[in-house]
């Protein structure tokens, strides 16, 4: 009987050993979220939706700032404005930062929602996904993270397949596409398309959501200079987005008040290259990403 318990115990220990080696095999091409999960807290950070994730590059942008800023910007279903962003915004903070530099990205669809109701929080998008339910934000390998949403069987991470798409361990998402006219016209149309067909109709604006847009702002403010960013999109988004949020230039100038600065980068739509409209393309993001540095300095001196 001694010798039965023995021999499950080590089996037992081999398995939970054997699984937790697995947990180190993930990496920036687990999936899109895991490793901004994984990295210490940070003092200076990027905030908002997939635009932000994929347009601002941090390795463009620290040596202009003279910061190590942290791209903590995640996807339209994950992460727009609202009590679970905030709180995980504030988890992610390095406790008694006050010299930060916080870059902060609004679109019409992070303050609105799908929900009947706009203002229905107990029903927002991202209630029970990743931010909401990621209380530990800061341990490698983050097994919280991956037992609630690793998208796929574990024995995957020990041959991931390809993936076009790549989170860089200071948050950014790199995009590997082929980024021809043809391929582009492509999926401009698709989504084009998906926008004005399944967003355009069901997203509606959100004052619960912009309410919390200045509780993130006023928050950040207390520990460093908080930058409001409109990033640049295709001039064909930008149409639907108009039909959707026309005011949305009069609430932006209202979150401007709660910030050091606002930079409107609309006037860059036409001469910048994307994946698919609502994207930047890496080169151009490359440009943006150190043109708004260079303006951050700009007004810090």
């Amino acid at each position: 009987m001694k010798r039965f318990i023995l021999q499950t115990s080590l089996f037992v220990l081999a398995v939970v050993l054997s699984f937790g080696g697995i947990l180190f095999l993930a990496d920036g091409e687990t999936d899109q979220l895991y490793l901004r999960f994984t990295s210490p807290r940070q003092e200076s950070m990027i905030i908002g939706t997939s635009r932000a994730a994929q347009a601002l590059q941090p390795a463009a942008m620290n040596d202009i700032l003279d910061k190590k800023i942290f791209n903590y910007a995640f996807t339209i279903s994950h992460s727009p404005y609202g009590p679970i962003y905030l709180k995980s915004i504030q988890r992610k903070l390095k406790p008694g930062t006050q010299d930060g530099v916080f870059i902060v990205c609004v679109d019409p669809w992070s303050i609105s929602s799908e929900t009947g109701n706009p203002n229905d929080s107990l029903n927002f998008r991202e209630v029970n996904q990743a931010l909401d339910n990621t209380w530990l934000v800061n341990m490698y390998p983050n097994p919280v993270y991956l037992l609630q949403h690793f998208d796929g069987k574990y024995i995957k991470l020990l041959n991931q397949p390809w993936n076009f798409m790549e989170l860089h361990k200071d948050g950014w998402l790199e995009v590997k596409l082929n980024n021809d006219t043809a391929l582009f016209n492509k999926r401009l149309q698709v989504k084009l398309d998906d926008y004005t067909r399944y967003f355009l109709p069901t997203y509606k604006y959100s004052s619960l959501r912009f309410s919390y847009a200045i509780k993130t702002l006023d928050f950040l403010k207390q520990h460093g200079e908080v930058y409001l960013v409109r990033i640049p999109i295709h001039p064909e988004m930008q149409k639907i987005e108009d039909k959707l949020m026309p005011q949305f230039d009069s609430l932006m100038d209202v979150l401007a008040s709660h910030s050091t600065a606002y930079f409107d980068y609309k006037f860059l739509n036409d001469s910048l290259v994307y994946t698919d409209g609502n994207h930047i393309y890496k080169p151009s993001g490359t440009d943006l990403s150190r043109r708004l540095a260079k303006d951050i300095m700009k007004i810090k001196n």
